[in-house]
């Protein structure tokens, strides 16, 4: 059975006159369908095409709508069913931090939330990187609620990691989120995204089962190109799919391993701000001769 070809020039003409005409958000400078197709070789358009037909772009007017979305939805818990003054009380006291890595950078992701929280209405004071939240509720009298807040919860990895990691004290000596937990010196934890991928729900779930997860999207394992039901592509294309990813992977100088991207997600999507590194490098790569769709930052 051979798929129904993709008219790529129609889609190119399409994508671009849906965004002349705000059906979608307004077409970034760099992103760059013509040009990311120009990469594949003539038997492989199909796929390529297909890959840019499902890929999601969230520019930033609507990462702040789905970020208040997931804000809100914290409304819908029993915590809150006092009404509401109790969810006022709530938004005027809580603290918001975000996911670090090891060494914390001003191009992780959670800084760019940060502001997307002032503009909320959260207090600057109120909004502190992991480090500064630690020694914070350190000095607090009473316990305190506590929003962490990212564009993307992937794996998880990088939630837990901040979550158990030891901050220095101004006073002296280390302590965690984690501690502050066991102490009771936090009584609530909700984590807010965006999009959350099936993978962190079940991690979160496991290791960190008290933190409140809400997500306005929250992604299935058929949303990752590695899924034997992939919506990325037709499913006449699935069975290409995956040996189309790993030749330009390796064609870019990427690994078979590295081919789908951190912890092989295999996912299709971009924000305004950045490209995740979960997303298929053959969409972000900048290597030679190679012309990204979108850039990773």
């Amino acid at each position: 059975m051979i798929a129904e070809p993709i008219n790529v020039k129609l889609l190119l003409e399409s994508r671009s006159e849906f965004s002349d005409s705000n059906i979608w958000p307004m077409q970034p400078m760099d992103i760059d369908p013509a040009g990311w197709m120009s990469n594949f070789d003539e038997e492989d358009r199909p796929v390529a095409a297909a890959l840019l037909e499902s890929f999601v772009f969230f520019n930033d007017e609507m990462v702040s709508s789905l970020l208040r979305s997931a804000l809100a939805s914290i409304a819908s818990h029993p915590d809150f069913e006092a009404g509401i003054a109790a969810w006022e009380g709530f938004l005027d006291q809580v603290l918001v931090s975000f996911p670090t890595g090891e060494e914390p950078s001003p191009t992780d992701s959670g800084y760019h939330f940060v502001r997307k929280m002032r503009q909320f209405g959260f207090d600057e004071d109120r909004i502190l990187d992991p480090q500064g939240m630690a020694n914070r509720i350190e000095h607090q009298q009473n316990s305190v609620s506590l929003i962490l807040v990212d564009d993307i919860i992937g794996s998880g990895d990088q939630l837990v990691a901040s979550w158990n990691r030891d901050y220095p004290l101004r006073s002296g000596g280390y302590t965690s989120l984690a501690a502050h937990w066991e102490e009771k010196k936090i009584d609530a934890v909700y984590v807010i995204a965006p999009v959350v991928t099936w993978e962190a729900k079940r991690r979160l779930g496991e290791d960190l089962p008290f933190m409140r997860v809400r997500a306005a999207h929250t992604l299935g394992q058929e949303y990752s190109a590695l899924s034997e039901h992939t919506l990325l592509v037709p499913g006449i294309l699935r069975k290409q799919l995956k040996d189309v990813v790993i030749k330009y992977a390796l064609r870019i100088g990427f690994s078979e391993d590295e081919a789908f991207g951190h912890g092989r997600f295999g996912l299709n999507l971009a924000f305004g701000h950045s490209t995740p590194d979960l997303t298929l490098p053959l969409i972000w790569s900048t290597a030679e001769g190679w012309k990204p769709l979108r850039r990773r930052n």
